[in-house]
């Protein structure tokens, strides 16, 4: 399993906050090793949440570059991700001394 976060960043969207689920997408990686294609295998549940682990991986993931008889090649490859939105903590208001006027 991986847990998309890039940049210490939960990349979620918007209107799916509360959405934890599993992905298995099925990615096509080009002669430059960017993701050209990315097809869901086994969604979410949450069809927002599918499309924006696919996007992210378009834009952001780099794969190593295969190559077969000297030339590079495109290949297949099948991942899985885990959405898992992380706990709320409770934040106490700060405190602001008390400060006297003489």
């Amino acid at each position: 399993m991986r847990y998309l976060i890039l940049l210490g960043v939960f990349f979620l969207p918007q209107g799916a906050v509360a959405a934890d689920g599993v992905v298995d997408v099925s990615l096509r990686i080009n002669t430059y090793g960017r993701v050209s294609e990315c097809r869901v295998l086994r969604s979410s549940g949450y069809a927002k949440l599918d499309a924006r682990t696919c996007s992210l991986l378009r834009r952001t993931k780099r794969y190593e570059v295969r190559h077969y008889g000297g030339k590079a090649v495109s290949y297949e490859r099948v991942e899985t991700y885990r959405w898992q939105v992380p706990p709320v903590r409770e934040v106490a208001p700060p405190q602001i001394p008390e400060t006297r006027i003489h």
